[in-house]
């Protein structure tokens, strides 16, 4: 069907990001302009505004299928989470209420490390090869950042890097890389039906015996599987998962809020004992920005202290990036 397509029309609607649709009622769905096709991004600090529209005429052939596989979807049990394709486009879904779905456009594959254009200090961080030895690997970020992308590419480079096994946990599985990447291999488990509680719990009994392995863990949105997550990340196993939030502070203070409502009562010590380091990403017209922190002692024992405020991590993470920034600045003097 997407040879009866005009190109020119795919490459019109990779401009629009989500696409809210009503199946019920067609009129009244909406499709939202990417931040970088609306021309702002807002200031550092903030989000730009949402960019809906109406349905665009040229976009019907593409709506129109969209809306048939969503009657399928619905027809066939009507999960909360979905994955669908179409004219190689891919999206991610959430139903919103009955008749009516949240899509979000998806890479069709994993891209390398080199391409998602994170900085070297990202890179050399996420691929340090110290972190085999487990514990915890946070990426953060607004909405639409690429969060899921830079997990996914960083769980591929590692395996092609160092080998070994990596399970993965999605609600849905956004891009499907099952298989092997150099020596490495992952399998990919679509927690839609069975929870991501239960997933993580019983991950354990999934890696090979003996053996460190990674485990990536889609998001973090669900309490009980924090507390489950927290209980796994100092088993010795590489996890790395992603979590919304507006800085790297934030994201810290997120996980453990998480985790606690989700009944880990050690959730501080556990988190700020394996925490290895947090990426937080941002789009500014349409580019990524990127803040890396690798967590030093002096880092983790805040975390981990239940007497600290977590307030009192602002002046020990802007001591770690300043150097960070001093090491880096370091670097290229030390070359022959």
């Amino acid at each position: 069907m997407s040879d009866d397509l005009d190109p020119m029309l795919l490459v019109e609607a990779s401009r629009y990001s989500d696409w809210h649709i009503d199946i019920a009622v067609p009129e009244r769905s909406v499709l939202f302009l990417e931040a970088s096709a609306a021309g702002s991004q807002g200031s550092e600090a903030q989000l730009g505004e949402a960019m809906p529209c109406r349905v665009p005429a040229n976009m019907k052939p593409i709506f129109d299928q969209l809306v048939l596989k969503l009657k399928e979807h619905q027809a066939a049990g009507d999960a909360p989470a979905l994955r669908l394709s179409i004219f190689k486009m891919g999206f991610r879904g959430e139903r919103i209420k009955p008749s009516r779905y949240a899509l979000r456009r998806i890479r069709d594959k994993v891209d390398p490390m080199d391409k998602l254009a994170l900085g070297k200090a990202a890179s050399d961080v996420l691929l340090d090869p110290s972190f085999r030895s487990g514990g915890l690997v946070l990426i953060a970020g607004e909405t639409g950042a690429g969060k899921s992308t830079t997990a996914a590419s960083t769980v591929v480079s590692r395996l092609q890097a160092f080998g070994g096994y990596c399970l993965t946990v999605e609600s849905p599985i956004e891009v499907e890389f099952e298989g092997f990447h150099g020596n490495g291999y992952v399998e990919q488990v679509d927690a839609t039906a069975t929870g991501f509680k239960y997933e993580v719990a019983s991950a354990m009994r999934k890696f090979p015996a003996g053996t460190r392995s990674m485990f990536y863990f889609g998001e973090v949105l669900d309490e009980n599987a924090a507390a489950e997550l927290a209980r796994l990340i100092g088993r010795g196993h590489l996890v790395i998962t992603t979590i919304h939030a507006k800085d790297l502070i934030s994201a810290i203070e997120m996980l453990v809020a998480f985790a606690e409502r989700g009944g880990e009562t050690y959730a501080r010590q556990l988190i700020g004992g394996n925490l290895r380091a947090i990426i937080h990403q941002r789009l500014q017209q349409g580019k990524p920005v990127v803040s890396v922190l690798k967590a030093n002692d002096a880092i983790k024992n805040i975390i981990a202290s239940t007497t600290t405020p977590l307030s009192q991590l602002a002046n020990e993470v802007d001591m770690a990036k300043r150097q960070q920034l001093a090491t880096a600045m370091r670097q290229p003097a030390m070359r022959p």
